[in-house]
């Protein structure tokens, strides 16, 4: 057989493999979109990232992954993409006895962005260090419309065991952006009460952490901040403390009336980042029972809240259309 037939044959062969390899394993040079629609999906881009694929993600519908411990990034290298939750919500229930294990995102280097997530669940470890979303940070990183709802149980006898939403910012900036931490902070032992963080546990960076909340529990000894330490806040609220006292203390029926969305939106006009409306003449309902005022319906020319019995004072919909409110939905 002549060799120019041998290689068209070759050629052939790799060919018909190529396209029978799934699509979504063919994905990976980092300008891709990774689509995460079920557990499976999950697991696959947890396989991917731990095998070195830069490759950004999205998730289109809540993920459950039970009692499965299955964590984005390596041990070994940064995790340097763009993750997009589009308001959805990541549910755990792990419970873990190794370093690395306890959050949904591993070591998160230069440039990662995560935004519109919701973490909530249960993450209880013996020995280890645990945080409601990710690890170790190394570079900077940017968290916008992220909520940490986790149940966080420690039995580790050292501090530094639990935070909110980043277990220890080892150098580099971190920027939170409208994130809330509204989960439990439950240290078994007395050292373990040391040095919580209600955002960040251990600080060793730079932390900007602009128009978020603090709304969880906690029994944090001495050493702990409400944030973190050396945090640099701005229009930033907490409901309970957690250990040192840092940004401004927020009023529970203020959570429950609407008020602070109000607050949290900070006069902003560029997006809806805390309420339906994106303008400045948006009032919070003080009949309203959740953090967010949800329009749904028009009576009257008017819009009218999903809590209140009687016509409000919202701008017409016809003037302001209603957008779809972000992952920090919180209801106290």
């Amino acid at each position: 057989m002549k060799t120019k037939d041998i290689i068209q044959r070759l050629f052939l062969c790799l060919f018909a493999l190529v396209l029978a390899t799934p699509a979504r394993a063919q994905r990976g040079s980092g300008n891709e979109t990774f689509t995460i629609a079920s557990k499976e999906d999950w697991k696959e881009y947890c396989d991917l990232v731990e095998n070195g694929q830069s490759l950004n993600a999205k998730m289109t519908a809540d993920i459950d992954l039970g009692k499965e411990v299955w964590i984005v990034g390596s041990t070994y290298s940064h995790y340097t993409s763009k993750f997009d939750g589009q308001g959805h919500t990541l549910t755990v229930d792990w419970t873990v006895n190794g370093y690395d294990q306890g959050y949904p995102f591993r070591i998160l280097g230069d440039g990662t962005i995560i935004k519109n997530l919701r973490v909530k669940g249960k993450i209880k470890s013996e020995n280890a260090p645990i945080a409601g979303l990710a690890g170790v940070i190394e570079g900077n990183v940017i968290f916008s419309n992220c909520v940490s709802d986790v149940e966080l149980i420690n039995n580790n006898n050292t501090s530094h065991s639990l935070s909110g939403m980043v277990r220890w910012i080892h150098d580099g900036k971190v920027t939170f952006n409208d994130c809330v931490v509204k989960g439990t902070l439950n240290a078994i032992t007395d050292e373990g009460k040391k040095e919580m963080g209600g955002f960040v546990g251990q600080q060793d960076g730079t932390c900007v952490l602009n128009n978020c909340l603090y709304a969880g529990t906690n029994n944090a000894g001495e050493g702990s901040y409400t944030f973190a330490r050396n945090a640099n806040t701005t229009n930033c609220y907490y409901l309970n403390p957690c250990g040192e006292e840092q940004g401004t203390k927020a009023i529970e029926k203020e959570l429950k009336n609407g008020v602070m969305t109000h607050k949290l939106q900070n006069s902003r006009t560029d997006d809806s980042y805390w309420a339906t409306y994106p303008t400045s003449t948006v009032r919070p309902t003080r009949t309203c029972q959740t953090m967010f005022i949800t329009m749904h319906r028009t009576i009257a020319g008017r819009a009218k809240t999903s809590c209140s019995p009687t016509d409000s004072p919202y701008p017409s919909a016809s003037t302001s259309s209603p957008r779809r409110l972000p992952t920090s939905v919180l209801s106290v």
